[in-house]
């Protein structure tokens, strides 16, 4: 929101990759850390222009394989998806901090349901935490108003369903996520991200097959800088 809306997102994303490994289990420490990004933002953006920008956000943190500690500011949101014998279930796990669900009265040319709570504005407030147990096969989605404003949480959970059950990958679905959002007239900043945990031996043989891979780039490499070398 507000002015340099792409600096906003990118300073807010970056600051938060840059979390201290001790502070991703600890609910308190996040919402500290994610609170720090505000003065950051509006100084990155104060060297543009005098305009205020701002950004809201939906994060997660994995300090464990089945462990996620969901933080948001604003109307972005996460959801929780789970397989079921239809489909998959959805389970809401913010709530939009706008004007009305905070019980404030909106500022002048603003709306009720505009965020109350934004990241670069002066206004995060304590960004609530909420830890997520990841069971197998389960999935987090997070996304902008510009989708789930435009989309029933039912079907968001029938697009992802479909999607998985056509054996498409994340970012596919993600893509029809924001085209729904689209032809139901969104025309707002549409964001989606999907992250599942597969099955733990899955996930050891990827982890397998990429140990391998970095051996034999690291042979390969080797034998290039030798032969480099030897022709030097």
């Amino acid at each position: 929101g507000g002015a340099h809306g792409e600096i906003a997102s990118s300073v807010l994303l970056n600051h938060c990759a840059q979390a201290p490994r001790e502070a991703r289990s600890n609910p308190a420490r996040l919402a500290a850390w994610l609170a720090k990004a505000d003065a950051e933002v509006r100084e990155a953006i104060s060297r543009r222009t005098e305009q205020a920008g701002a950004a809201t956000l939906a994060a997660a943190w994995f300090p464990s394989q089945s462990t996620a500690y969901v933080v948001h500011v604003g109307d972005c949101r996460a959801y929780q998806l789970k397989p079921a014998s239809d489909g998959h279930s959805i389970h809401r796990l913010t709530v939009d901090q706008t004007y009305a669900s905070l019980a404030q009265d909106p500022p002048p040319h603003a709306n009720p349901d505009d965020p109350a709570r934004m990241v670069g504005a002066g206004a995060v407030g304590t960004p609530p935490v909420v830890k997520v147990q990841i069971r197998e096969r389960d999935l987090l989605l997070l996304c902008s108003d510009g989708v789930h404003k435009f989309i029933a949480d039912e079907q968001i959970a029938r697009i992802v369903s479909r999607g998985l059950t056509g054996r498409k990958p994340l970012d596919k679905i993600c893509d029809a996520l924001v085209r729904a959002a689209r032809t139901n007239g969104s025309q707002d900043d549409a964001s989606a991200l999907l992250v599942m945990r597969y099955p733990w031996l899955l996930s050891r043989w990827i982890y397998g097959c990429a140990v391998v891979a970095i051996l034999l780039l690291s042979l390969l490499a080797g034998a290039q800088i030798g032969f480099a070398e030897t022709r030097s």
